[in-house]
């Protein structure tokens, strides 16, 4: 972390472009959560997220089992590389946004009331009902949501330019 001294007159004005800058958090906080959506659906750089199938733990999501190889291929969703949470999981990574931003906080999450009860569901696991093709079936939960050790990194070099940017503009 870069250490500095300011002194005299310009104390002060770099004191108050500095407050000024970091008043000015939502534009900081909506950058870090475009950032959040990124590593959640598995963007680049991230190496986690729903379509790399990986928690931000970095833990894989937990294989698929036997039975859901059989329904996948019944329903035609065979193919090589088709991702865990196949089905629910490009909803879940077309309805993943900024929920909103205020001065002090950026929400990020699943937009859809179905939406974000699919992505609660397998974020947590759950067990599939009576009826359902696997009745009964214990569905391992699959982490969605959660700071990576990257995107924590990410978030505070991001913090940590905002606040240099804005004391840099305050001495000149």
């Amino acid at each position: 972390m870069p250490k500095f001294t300011i002194k005299g007159p310009a104390a002060s004005i770099v004191c108050r472009k500095l407050a000024q800058r970091i008043g000015r958090r939502r534009r900081i906080l909506r950058r870090i959560g475009r950032e959040a959506v990124k590593a959640f659906i598995g963007a680049t750089p991230y190496d986690t997220g729903i379509r790399k199938r990986r928690e931000p733990s970095g833990k894989p999501f937990a294989s698929l089992k036997k039975s859901t190889l059989e329904v996948r291929k019944r329903r035609g969703i065979n193919r090589k590389g088709a991702f865990i949470l196949r089905e629910t999981g490009d909803h879940i990574v077309d309805a993943m946004t900024i929920l909103e931003v205020k001065d002090d906080s950026v929400v990020v999450g699943v937009s859809g009331e179905e939406n974000k009860l699919i992505a609660s569901l397998h974020h947590t696991g759950f067990t599939t009902g009576p009826d359902s093709m696997i009745p009964n079936k214990k569905v391992p939960a699959r982490r969605i949501f959660g700071m990576s050790a990257k995107l924590a990194k990410t978030v505070n070099e991001m913090i940590h330019n905002h606040i240099v940017r804005g004391i840099q503009r305050g001495s000149r």
